[in-house]
């Protein structure tokens, strides 16, 4: 039996900017004992900075989907990648505990923000045949993100200088950056036809909720797992 990977240079890309989306957040934790001595933030002070960035993925996720539907998918990623981008750049630069506290912020706004972006797009690229076999792809490269982000930046910290993970990350955004700038990508005006009728309306917004909140509680206690551990 013949098994297709269904895999292009654009869906590529979009594995590789979920890696990068979960790795940049995942990074610091190694990074926290230097920080400490650096700056000498307190254990609270350390729980915060881990806690931002998923505080920015709680905030960012709707504010992504309502920019997405005012610009676009392509505008949106660009835009998200330069923000990246920014983050991995001032890290190193960053002199005090406010200023972490904001990049940390602004680093799962990002996040979230880039999750949405290449869910949608590989929806887009996708048919019935594969969507399921590509999402696969996304979810595992979020998970690998969040694997190689501390082995990466704890391995190259014990060689080199604290700022040489946040470039490492840039370097990849930037690559990134380019792949999405030659991409093309489905305009929001051609909006697909209706293929529901009027009377059968209510019964399917009442199903997309509920497969909505069946989706969201699982996340939540995936995610609430992975963080107690």
């Amino acid at each position: 039996m013949v098994r297709h990977l269904y895999l292009n240079r654009n869906i590529a890309c979009m594995i590789v900017i979920s890696l990068i989306a979960n790795m940049s957040g995942s990074m610091i934790l190694p990074l926290f004992a230097i920080y400490v001595e650096q700056f000498g933030i307190s254990v609270l002070g350390m729980s915060i900075l881990f806690s931002l960035f998923y505080v920015g993925r709680f905030l960012g996720g709707g504010m992504a989907g309502r920019i997405y539907e005012k610009i676009g998918a392509k505008r949106l990623g660009l835009n998200l990648l330069i923000a990246e981008i920014a983050c991995m750049l001032l890290f190193p630069i960053a002199t005090s505990f406010i200023i972490l506290s904001i990049l940390r912020l602004l680093q799962g706004l990002v996040a979230i923000g880039l999750t949405v972006f290449v869910r949608v797009t590989i929806n887009h690229m996708s048919t019935p045949e594969n969507r399921g076999t590509l999402n696969g792809y996304i979810s595992s490269s979020e998970g690998a993100g969040m694997i190689l982000g501390p082995l990466m930046s704890g391995a190259i910290v014990s060689y080199f200088s604290l700022s040489i993970p946040f470039y490492f990350v840039a370097i990849f955004s930037c690559i990134s950056f380019v792949a999405v700038s030659r991409m093309t990508f489905p305009s929001l005006s051609s909006k697909p036809q209706q293929q529901h009728a009027p009377l059968h309306e209510s019964k399917r917004k009442t199903m997309l909720t509920k497969q909505l909140l069946l989706y969201s509680t699982v996340h939540f206690l995936e995610m609430n797992g992975g963080i107690e551990q």
